[in-house]
């Protein structure tokens, strides 16, 4: 496909957060060949990112890495950019809590409506540490574990 793609539009950010720099081109442009079985189509998008992590008081440079995406949506590089940035924040605010707070992944709990179950309770303990106040949902759950006052008070019980 990167041979097939011409831009018809850039939008370039830079981020800098949690010791790295990260550079984004984000590149749109019309439906190329071979997305025949696509009809609604509408763009083509292209991202080339570069991430620069901090170790040891030096930023080392990683090899740029290209990902694309096809889209029905007609909006501009910047929209798109935001709006694939935007898949990050359910990734860290729903995902990343569950699978590692929480433990799901490793959970041998496979069959019957057991998973179903723990996959509410664990929703219902995320929603209420954020109801809480609670931005570490390891540390709530720790807090929970330690105090049962505690936990008590999260669900509204006293």
């Amino acid at each position: 496909m990167e041979a097939n793609f011409t831009a018809t539009e850039q939008y370039q950010e830079t981020v800098k957060s949690h010791g790295r720099i990260d550079h984004r081109t984000v590149s749109i442009g019309p439906t190329c060949e071979g997305l025949a079985d696509w009809p609604s189509v509408r763009t083509v998008v292209r991202i080339e990112s570069q991430r620069n992590v901090l170790k040891g008081g030096k930023y080392i440079v990683n090899k740029p890495f290209v990902r694309f995406f096809i889209t029905s949506l007609n909006e501009s590089a910047a929209e798109l950019a935001a709006r694939i940035r935007a898949y990050w924040h359910v990734e860290n605010k729903v995902h990343y809590p569950r699978d590692v707070s929480q433990g799901e992944d490793a959970s041998r709990i496979r069959t019957g409506m057991l998973p179903h179950a723990m996959s509410a309770a664990r929703d219902f303990a995320l929603n209420a540490y954020r109801a809480a106040g609670c931005s570490n949902m390891a540390k709530a759950a720790r807090d929970c574990s330690y105090n049962f006052n505690y936990l008590l008070s999260l669900i509204n019980l006293k």
